[in-house]
């Protein structure tokens, strides 16, 4: 279990600092930027990485 805490903890850190990075670029080079739409798919991977561990932590847990 201490596996999936740490690879939790590393995801949510990762998810964080992309999310900063998202919003300066949006300010910076605005919402349409090719940069910006990138780090946005970046971090809807990680986000769905996120989700996915969760329900499957959430599923194991309930049987």
């Amino acid at each position: 279990m201490s596996g999936n805490f740490s690879r939790k903890t590393n995801l949510l850190n990762s998810i964080e600092r992309l999310r900063a990075e998202l919003i300066q670029s949006g300010i910076e080079k605005g919402l349409t930027h090719p940069s910006t739409i990138d780090l946005s798919q970046q971090l809807d991977i990680l986000l769905n990485e996120y989700k996915e561990m969760m329900t499957t932590v959430d599923y194991s847990l309930n049987t």
